[in-house]
């Protein structure tokens, strides 16, 4: 088993500004025999919250979602790789904006009338301090 978390700022555009926080945990099966235990399939659990600010109006939507993942990772000398499949499947959301409402739904794709289920492969290559 092992604990991740990523925090993420930046300016996605000029009016826009994204910051967001990822937690989880990863749990290992099928090792592949090597001396870490940190290496092979692993399942994971998650929850992103993102916060999507205006900078000209001061309006934020925030949100927060849980995520699984499905990935493989093994480690090198100096690198980590991982590669990993992450699925969203709801969503929580809010505003700053007078006369709105919070809301929850199921979310398996950003675009559900062209593709209703959209996973995100993703490849990580990180470098590790011995």
């Amino acid at each position: 088993m092992s604990a991740e978390s990523r925090i993420s700022l930046g300016n996605i555009h000029q009016v826009a500004t994204v910051t967001q926080f990822h937690a989880g945990i990863n749990y290992f099966f099928l090792y592949n025999g090597s001396e870490s235990k940190h290496r092979g399939m692993y399942a994971g659990y998650f929850l992103k919250f993102w916060d999507y600010g205006n900078r000209l109006t001061g309006i934020h939507f925030y949100n927060i979602s849980p995520y699984i993942n499905l990935g493989y990772q093994w480690n090198g000398n100096r690198l980590n790789y991982d590669l990993r499949l992450s699925q969203t499947f709801a969503i929580h959301s809010w505003t700053n904006l007078e006369a709105t409402q919070s809301g929850t739904a199921w979310f398996f794709s950003p675009w559900p009338r062209f593709i209703p289920v959209l996973p995100l492969l993703s490849f990580t290559i990180a470098h590790h301090f011995k």
